[in-house]
């Protein structure tokens, strides 16, 4: 059995794909910052600074990343504007989770991996700071503690698909990738880059399952449930 086993997020544990929830994100921001940003710029603004953080060269943090390239777009530093974004994902973010439902199977899953002694990485593209994850893992229906580490912008200096993003958790775990599984629902994102640092791959299959262009075979497939009876 690996040592480490990873879990995608979006699609994966949560029925919600990234692509889904960016408008509501997107919609929040908005509201919130409307008196700044009475044009709805923000998260045009916002969304080109992500991509800066899915560049990121592993040289700083993706928070720095983040920050240092929105700052020179609006034109303030990050001491001024995270506190306000603070405010946002503290006070606002946790609402847009309204009527999304959760998995069962994902907690039982994930208490699976628990079960067998191994290390358990929630392994979510880590464009978000850590408050944020944990609401998205409660709308869930997980908590926090039930991982020994949660990407967030905080702690990595790469996103997915970037290889180096899956060499940094390997390396951070103290546990080399060919003894780690990697569990998604998206090739390109989850699995092929995976592969690449030498872990195995678990597709879980349904309706937000992406299996990409080009062919890739998975180590193993199979729903949450089979998950949990290979994993048990």
């Amino acid at each position: 059995m690996s040592k480490a086993i990873l879990f995608d997020l979006d699609g994966t544990l949560l029925p919600l794909e990234f692509n889904d929830f960016m408008p509501r994100y997107f919609g929040g921001l908005h509201t919130a910052f409307v008196s700044m940003f009475p044009d709805g710029s923000l998260p045009k603004l916002v969304l080109a600074s992500t991509d800066a953080m899915v560049n990121n060269d592993g040289s700083r943090t993706n928070a720095a990343a983040f920050w240092i390239d929105f700052g020179k777009r609006i034109g303030a530093s990050r001491q001024e504007l995270e506190p306000l974004f603070e405010s946002f994902y503290r006070d606002s973010f946790g609402s847009l989770g309204e009527g999304v439902g959760a998995w069962p199977d994902a907690a039982t899953a994930v208490a699976a991996a628990r079960r067998q002694g191994a290390t358990v990485v929630l392994a979510t593209n880590p464009v978000f700071p850590r408050e944020a994850i944990e609401h998205r893992l409660r709308w869930a229906g997980l908590e926090p503690a039930a991982f020994d580490l949660i990407t967030d912008y905080e702690n990595m200096r790469y996103a997915k698909p970037n290889p180096g993003y899956y060499g940094q958790i390997a390396a951070d775990i103290g546990v080399p990738g060919s003894s780690c599984l990697m569990v998604g629902n998206d090739v390109r994102l989850d699995l092929e880059p995976a592969r690449e640092v030498g872990m195995k791959t678990f597709m879980v299959r349904s309706e937000y399952s992406d299996y990409g262009p080009d062919g890739f075979a998975a180590d193993y497939e199979g729903t949450l449930k089979d998950l949990i009876g290979f994993l048990s």
